[in-house]
């Protein structure tokens, strides 16, 4: 354990303040950060070899995933009440782990009111999701973080993907809520996860509808880039349908209004992170007939015709053909799918129903019972962790030889009645609900 154990301390004993300050201050930070990247490699490699196990028994057992991942935090809690507190002279036990609050990112901040607090640490889960409720391959945890409550959300997130690509796993979608979605800084986490090849799915909140950032003339709303003459009440049709000043209808035909005044991207990103797109007036593709712009389709009946084009034409406006948008604009909102689309709400819903339906899966207290630190009575960060791992790759195995079975017994691929929190009319952005469980 020593050469993976980032946080060494006496475990048998409580320690008190000043005690736990001198091993603080012994630590090389350097030695810490190499094991506890070393924990972290065989923490993901152990829900590696499930994945492979899974191949063995059926070598088409993942043939349906499409490379969507959802990625969350669950909290871990230790054994026993005690916390470190402000008024106590001792650490706890587990002098690593953290304070964890229901609200925002779970991150104890010492102010307000606090509706849920437990010691203990936070599992930052990524499963292999899809955009149907069928069964198509197992749902299993393809990569694991573990630490503070709230603590280095973004930072987590990054190191599993990161590992997820090392693996030889294709890169494909991230589905997140807020904690990490848009709310983490860009060049620490959606930036990275697009240089690895990662699309993002995701939610905002009120605060952040509507338009939030423009580029040479584009504007960005919810996540694509817009022609600058789409109308006021296409881009603030999210915020007029959550204020409840339209209905669920008009609201679906706005977002779907907004696809002829989106730009399309017209090639892969770069290396550098950039991408070339196309006005919604240009290419044989185009959705919409722009009197700035010299249409290329000689059909042009059905099209969109703008009839507003700004005064003062920018870039998107005046290039011939495309444009040039570099990775770094508008990075924080940015998102592949047209945010309130059916094709969003499908992949967004589903994915999280999955993570959601896992974390209460690991909490089996038949099984391995997450919730309860008191099956888990072992002290220090690296053991948690490593409890915590064989718990989800227990659930793993469990998973797979569910899937398995069904699928030798021809029960696979079942498509049921969607239940109502999976309906379009019935949801509800996460705004006003706190991010994980």
């Amino acid at each position: 354990m020593a050469v993976i154990d980032p946080y060494p301390y006496p475990k048998h004993r409580l320690l008190t303040k000043d005690e736990w300050e001198e091993v603080q201050s012994k630590l090389d930070h350097t030695v810490t950060k190499q094991k506890n990247e070393k924990l972290h490699q065989l923490c993901n490699r152990l829900l590696e070899a499930s994945y492979g196990w899974a191949l063995g028994k059926d070598p088409d057992a993942f043939a349906g995933f499409n490379n969507i991942y959802c990625i969350d935090a669950t909290l871990v809690p230790t054994y026993g009440k005690r916390g470190t507190t402000k008024g106590s002279k001792y650490v706890s036990q587990e002098a690593n782990a953290g304070w964890y609050t229901r609200e925002g990112d779970h991150r104890d901040t010492g102010q307000g009111r606090r509706t849920k607090i437990v010691w203990g640490y936070e599992a930052t889960l990524a499963v292999l999701a899809a955009d149907s409720l069928d069964d198509g391959f197992p749902r299993i945890v393809l990569g694991i973080g573990f630490g503070r409550p709230g603590v280095e959300v973004a930072e987590h997130a990054r190191r599993i993907f990161a590992s997820v690509v090392e693996r030889n796993h294709q890169p494909g979608w991230v589905v997140a809520d807020r904690a990490y979605l848009p709310d983490s800084k860009d060049e620490k986490l959606q930036i990275p996860l697009r240089e690895m090849g990662f699309a993002l799915c995701f939610d905002y909140t009120v605060r952040q509808l509507g338009i939030s950032e423009s580029y040479r003339g584009a504007i960005q709303v919810e996540g694509g880039w817009f022609c600058p003459a789409m109308p006021t009440a296409l881009v603030d049709a999210t915020k007029d349908f959550r204020a409840g000043t339209i209905n669920e209808e008009t609201y679906r035909a706005r977002i779907e209004a907004r696809r002829a005044y989106r730009f399309r991207p017209a090639a892969k990103p770069q290396d550098n992170g950039s991408v070339v797109m196309m006005c919604p007036a240009y290419g044989v593709s185009a959705t919409a007939v722009c009197p700035g712009k010299k249409s290329t389709r000689t059909n042009t009946a059905g099209l969109l015709h703008i009839q507003n084009p700004p005064k003062d034409l920018d870039a998107v406006c005046t290039n011939k053909k495309t444009t040039t948008f570099a990775g770094s604009a508008g990075a924080k909102f940015a998102q592949g799918l047209l945010y309130g689309s059916p094709e969003w709400h499908k992949r967004y819903s589903h994915a999280r129903n999955t993570i959601e339906g896992f974390n209460g899966y690991l909490k089996d207290a038949s099984h391995g019972a997450l919730h309860d630190g008191g099956r888990r009575r072992v002290a220090g960060f690296a053991s948690q962790f490593l409890f915590t791992t064989f718990i989800t790759l227990a659930a793993n195995v469990r998973k797979i030889n569910s899937f398995v079975a069904a699928k030798a017994a021809n029960t696979i691929n079942p498509l049921p009645k969607p239940r109502r929190r999976d309906r379009l009319g019935n949801y509800q952005s996460d705004q006003e609900t706190p991010p994980g469980s």
